[in-house]
């Protein structure tokens, strides 16, 4: 896999998108271009939709932070996408990701990564014991709220898609409700975060201390991926 066969990254906005543009400007290239995406399946796609199919000319790579499901799974580890699972009332819809940019990638990132298993919710599942309850109903490793839609979007465009995220926040761990900080096109509202955050600080402080730490893995991971001693 060469450099050119990534040529767009999906990055959810604000502190994702921004470490992965952090790890990008340290590396002297021409790098993929870097688009950031809503928060929430829905919003997702309207973005995607939004925008010419001929902006993505290659392959796509999505990166960003995840919740871990997966007991062996901890704030700051690397996980490369196998599939990505959708679950309704009826009916459990998978999609795989690539399987050359998967090959490509792990030989990229060795132990960096673990190949896992996704799946994407519509909310953000908060609770460590509504975590674990996801985990037996899904068998996933972890959960993110895009990459779904975003498989989705590029498989009926038949461009390939790889996911490279970093856990944030462990199966064990409580994280505050954000549900109500999220509106309706998928935006973060600070001022609600922040109520949010205050209402249940404990959560709050477990929140920070993993986010800060998965985004640091993931300025790292991106660095790594696009390093041209590192193309295969």
């Amino acid at each position: 896999m060469s450099q050119a066969s990534i040529s767009t990254i999906l990055v959810p906005q604000g502190a994702e998108f921004n470490a992965v543009k952090r790890g990008l400007s340290q590396l002297n290239l021409a790098c993929p271009e870097v688009i950031s995406l809503p928060i929430g399946q829905q919003a997702v796609q309207q973005r995607l939709a939004s925008l010419p199919i001929s902006t993505f000319r290659q392959s796509v790579l999505v990166m960003g932070l995840c919740g871990g499901l997966a007991p062996t799974l901890t704030a700051g580890d690397g996980v490369l996408y196998q599939h990505c699972k959708r679950q309704d009332e009826t009916t459990t819809h998978v999609l795989d990701c690539d399987a050359t940019l998967i090959t490509g990638l792990k030989q990229r990132l060795g132990e960096k990564v673990a190949l896992v298993k996704a799946v994407t919710s519509d909310r953000v599942i908060c609770a460590a014991a509504e975590k674990q309850i996801l985990a037996m109903q899904t068998q996933a490793d972890v959960v993110d709220m895009e990459g779904w839609a975003v498989l989705n979007f590029f498989q009926a465009h038949q461009i390939p898609v790889a996911t490279v995220r970093v856990v944030s926040d462990a199966v064990t761990t409580t994280i505050p409700d954000l549900s109500t900080a999220i509106d309706a096109s998928g935006q973060l509202q600070s001022g609600k975060l922040a109520i949010a955050l205050l209402r249940q600080p404990v959560a709050a402080i477990h929140l920070i201390r993993g986010s800060l730490r998965g985004l640091q893995q993931l300025e790292q991971v991106t660095r790594q991926i696009f390093q041209p001693g590192n193309f295969i």
